[in-house]
């Protein structure tokens, strides 16, 4: 049981990790103009496969443990496991409620549908509607830096930590 938890929590620290390098860089390049608008869309796009997989996996175990009938442990730490396992596969849908995209999905789309306000600009500075899309992004990135991603690990943190207690 520790073994399988443990894989599962350095699963989504690397993956939290690569999430926050990506955003920061897609931030700095937005602030800075240094890359052109759709060269930061086809550096997301290769960005997110980078660790498809291993989010998948990751995903996929923790939904196929919640649902495992063995109890090798007491309830309360059975119970406990199942509120883990909930928690790293909500991380990966916490950055649309409705869709359940996942966060690089959510944020490429949310950038194409922002390209698509009319900017002819290669650095995205403005649009049709006279707003700075380039800064509705930053502020969108920062929102997930800032407070959706950590909020999203942290449940997981927390279930972790409650889990790995009873484990003792």
């Amino acid at each position: 049981m520790k073994n399988h938890v443990q894989e599962l929590q350095d699963k989504i620290e690397t993956i939290h990790a690569d999430y926050i390098k990506a955003f920061r860089e897609i931030r700095a390049s937005l602030r800075d103009k240094k890359v052109p608008f759709e060269e930061l869309l086809i550096f997301l796009e290769d960005r997110r496969h980078d660790l498809a997989a291993q989010r998948d996996l990751t995903k996929k175990i923790a939904m196929e443990m919640q649902d495992a009938d063995r109890r090798i442990v007491m309830h309360d730490a059975w119970f406990s496991f199942k509120d883990y396992c909930k928690a790293v596969e909500n991380y990966f849908d916490a950055s649309s409620s409705i869709a359940r995209y996942s966060w690089f999905t959510q944020f490429i789309q949310f950038m194409k549908v922002s390209r698509l306000a009319g900017s002819e600009d290669e650095f995205f500075n403005s649009n049709v509607f006279g707003n700075d899309p380039r800064e509705d992004i930053i502020h969108h990135i920062s929102a997930i830096l800032d407070r959706r991603l950590p909020k999203a690990l942290e449940e997981v943190n927390l279930r972790y930590a409650v889990l790995r207690s009873q484990l003792l």
